[in-house]
């Protein structure tokens, strides 16, 4: 056997093995193939000192001698020309720097649809001009002006008369290729034709490019002849959307780049790199994320094309907070086996790359400071990674055998004085032959000190209350029954009653429910727990006996995976969530902290946390002692997963200060129990993403510039494949109910994503929802399928959506088109709880109805 520290080290040097494996993956999947040299010095690169602010070009901003100083410096570096798209906002004072940095310049005026403005820019371009012979090599009159409809070509035409008259220096305008072909006339009043010719916005795939650049000069240069041509604008974005077969990134941006100098050198050809800086103002403009990305210099003044200036430094930060979670997860759970931390350090490792990866793409896309990244992205991501940390820690202990030390550490003796146990059964409009079933399996309880308490409340109907009152009379001397009209409080009232009425000498109160058949060892196994004086409670797992259908088994198997994983573990800590039902705790204790809350739904786990508040232990006996029957349908399973999921959230608002401040719970309780029930806040966010990812649907089919960075996804992919994993790998660990139970047991827990999600946005914002009771036999008639089919609604309607969209925008981009494959795939995964809601609902409102109450064989 290995020691502790021995244990450790040996962990952590598996941990430094899984962070280098997890680097190296990085590198294979991020590395950027760029070029080994770029053709430098450049003949020209566009520059807009817009950048510096991070808005919009119709922004009345000024720009500095010293902004412009510091980026013509850095631009001198790199090439021999700049290109400038407007006089104003200090843009005059261009030549004259660079004039100091050996550079030349293309100045232009810009031109809007206010005369008067447009004035102004040829009055000072014509300045600019006359002012440094020699600097200012050039001269263009307007940009892409016709193309964008901004003036008609009669007004341009006048503005490049003008001041050709007056300049002496090439004068001309520039447009894309296709508005030179559409304008003919242009060609009169200008000096040389200035092209835009920008591939990527014309889908153009990768490789074919620089061919199609050079046919667009040629066809211009045949059908204009004697007039000289530039390519006034040429480039390729380094992060944008994927247009086709034209694929971005830096590597593409630079061979890109290589290609076409290289071969514009060689042809004499003159053109003008789109662009210097790059320019995230543009994000919101109708260039989209690829018009922020042109540049050849990023914001912070790096050379994006440079060779190896790839992910490494990402990759090792990656891999360094992989390594910080995995040293964490070693010194907490070094009592696992290596099955167990494998697991776990993996599962971080992904965990700390698709966050490095995350605000990797934030840097790089200059969305780091964006209002929608800090109030939705960011809370989204920490509460799935909260969620993804919780399951991961959970199944690494059972799947690493981590050992059960409580079960070890508690005293368990009889007493030689048996305590007097009070048994409380509420009911409220049962079956009255199953409420006397119950009853009649705790009279078979093998202990002598204890009575029956059996509260009816709120039943109108006679005939379900008065045959057990019948019952109850044939037993007085063990049943005390009570039919209560009217009481406001429901079950957690009806208990509270059951305490003014028990026997002066109960030491110890029990509470059965009503559908319950109780095994005769219950109390004779449980009492001898309360021997170890701090335990409080005694709680026992609810089971169930169902029928042999796929809808009762996978409902069962769904509720046993948190009864024999999830309360077994929170046990270790003291931590387990209260359940009701199967439960002793001490008559003295329930009254010192204000007997069962009347003001929440969930008055079982609302006391358990009020016991351990006081600083008491609850111990967790996973024995079962006692079967009920599973909902009569799945309506009624929504109904009672509803109640749950608000009582809990209530809970957790109502004793926000115990959580959050100082109180008794310790750390580990206060984690279990946030543990517990704060996924329930990914569930409740589900919806909001489907909605959400239909609008962005929406929005990329309308215009494919919207489509977001496909990595805002992935948080999601790995949440839901995580997710199912552990609850997969927890089941075939502790359940060991085969592959096909297990699969239907996901079901049913995915199918309740809906229900799930509304109790918990109602739980956030009311406090008064009723106590609507679960119905355990039908009695009523059944609804009509067309009942069913509205009932489901919402989920028939977003998963059709869902699948609508996802075909939609495949039959558009094609499956060649990665980001709109990792999109259409993402909208078809979330349709699978919906499609688990539908298929229970039918499945579990069409079985055959329970006739019979099945009574458990208990010996």
């Amino acid at each position: 056997m290995l020691s502790n520290l021995s244990k450790k080290i040996f962990f952590i040097a598996i941990a430094i093995l899984v962070a280098f494996a997890n680097f190296f993956i990085w590198q294979y999947f991020q590395k950027e193939n760029v070029p080994l040299t770029q053709p430098i010095p450049y003949q020209c690169v566009s520059y807009d000192p817009h950048y510096h602010f991070g808005t919009n070009d119709m922004v009345d901003v000024f720009f500095t001698e010293e902004m412009i100083n510091n980026d013509l410096k850095l631009i001198s570096e790199k090439a021999k020309c700049v290109r400038i798209y407007r006089t104003t906002n200090g843009m005059t004072s261009v030549p004259k720097i660079a004039q100091k940095y050996g550079l030349t310049v293309i100045a232009g005026a810009w031109l809007s649809k206010n005369e008067i403005l447009n004035e102004k820019e040829i009055e000072i371009l014509i300045q600019m001009v006359n002012d440094n012979p020699g600097t200012i090599t050039h001269a263009l009159v307007g940009s892409e002006s016709l193309f964008s409809l901004t003036i008609p070509t009669n007004t341009l035409i006048g503005y490049l008369d003008e001041v050709r008259s007056r300049v002496n220096v090439p004068v001309g305008t520039a447009e894309q290729e296709d508005d030179w072909f559409l304008n003919p006339e242009l060609a009169d009043h200008i000096d040389f034709i200035a092209a835009h010719l920008l591939p990527y916005w014309y889908s153009i795939s990768n490789e074919d490019a620089v061919d199609w650049v050079f046919e667009k000069y040629f066809s211009l240069s045949s059908y204009f002849t004697g007039k000289p041509i530039m390519i006034a604008e040429v480039g390729w974005p380094s992060i944008g959307s994927q247009r086709k077969g034209a694929i971005t990134g830096i590597s593409e941006q630079a061979n890109f780049i290589k290609e076409f100098v290289e071969r514009a050198e060689k042809n004499n050809i003159n053109y003008n790199l789109m662009e210097a800086f790059d320019q995230p103002w543009k994000i919101n403009s109708k260039e989209g994320r690829a018009g922020a990305h042109w540049g050849i210099i990023d914001t912070n003044g790096k050379f994006k094309l440079s060779f190896g200036k790839s992910s490494l430094l990402w990759a090792e930060i990656a891999t360094l907070l992989g390594l910080l979670l995995n040293f964490i997860f070693i010194f907490k759970f070094f009592n696992i086996n290596l099955k167990g931390q494998l697991l776990g350090q993996i599962i971080l490792q992904l965990v700390a790359s698709i966050i490095v990866l995350f605000f990797q793409t934030l840097v790089q896309e200059y969305m780091i400071w964006s209002w929608f990244v800090w109030i939705l992205l960011i809370p989204t991501l920490i509460i799935l990674f909260f969620i993804v940390f919780v399951q991961t820690f959970e199944t690494a202990e059972v799947v690493g055998d981590r050992p059960l030390l409580k079960l070890k550490n508690v005293a368990c003796k009889m007493p030689d004085r048996l305590p007097f146990v009070s048994i409380h059964l509420p009911c409220c409009n049962e079956d009255s032959c199953m409420v006397i079933e119950s009853i009649k399996s705790l009279l078979n309880l093998d202990y002598p000190n204890f009575e029956i308490i059996v509260i009816d409340n709120n039943t109108i109907d006679k005939n379900l209350w008065q045959p057990v009152e019948k019952f109850c009379k044939e037993y007085s001397d063990k049943i005390k029954f009570y039919h209560l009209e009217r009481l406001a409080d429901f079950k957690a009232g009806a208990l509270n009653f059951g305490l003014e009425v028990s026997d002066h000498k109960a030491k110890i109160i029990g509470v059965v429910d009503s559908d319950y058949q109780v095994k005769s060892s219950w109390l004779k196994e449980a009492i001898p727990f309360f021997s170890d004086h701090r335990i409080a409670v005694v709680q026992a797992p609810q089971a169930y006996n169902y029928q042999n259908t796929i809808f009762e088994t996978a409902l069962n198997d769904e509720y046993d995976g948190f009864f024999k994983i999830g309360m077994v573990q929170r046990n270790e800590k003291n931590a387990i969530i209260q359940h009701g039902t199967m439960m002793l705790v001490q008559k003295n204790i329930l009254e010192q902290v204000g007997r069962w809350s009347e003001t929440s739904i969930t008055e079982d786990a609302e006391l358990g946390l009020k016991i351990l508040e006081h600083g008491y232990q609850i111990y967790y006996l996973n024995k079962e002692f006692g079967r009920g029957i599973i909902p009569a349908s799945f309506t009624e399973y929504q109904k009672q997963r509803f109640r749950w999921v608000y009582g809990a959230i209530r809970i957790i608002i109502n004793h926000a200060k115990q959580f959050f401040g100082k109180s008794k719970l310790t750390f580990d309780q206060r984690y279990h129990f946030l543990a517990g029930w704060l996924p329930w806040a990914g569930e409740g966010l589900y919806p909001v993403f489907s909605v959400l990812a239909l609008i962005g649907t929406g929005l990329i089919l309308w215009e494919p510039r919207y489509f977001p960075p496909i990595v805002f996804i992935y948080p999601l992919f790995m949440h839901m494949i995580v997710r199912a994993l552990m609850i997969f790998l927890n089941y075939r660990k502790r359940m060991k109910i085969g592959l096909k139970r297990t699969f239907f047991s996901m079901i049913a827990g995915a199918s309740l994503v809906t229900v799930i999600a509304k109790a918990f946005w109602i739980g956030l914002f009311q406090f008064n929802q009723p106590f609507r009771k679960t119905e355990k036999v039908l009695n009523k008639k059944r609804l009509g399928f067309f009942n069913y089919l509205v009932s489901v609604r919402f989920e028939l309607v977003i998963s059709s959506t869902l699948v609508v969209g996802a075909v939609w925008l495949l039959s558009i981009h094609g499956f060649f088109h990665k980001e709109a494959v990792i999109w259409s795939l993402a909208l078809l995964i979330q349709t699978i709880p919906y499609f688990c809601t539908i298929y229970l609902m039918f499945i579990g409102n069409f079985m055959p109805q329970r006739c019979v109450i099945n009574k458990i064989i208990t010996k």
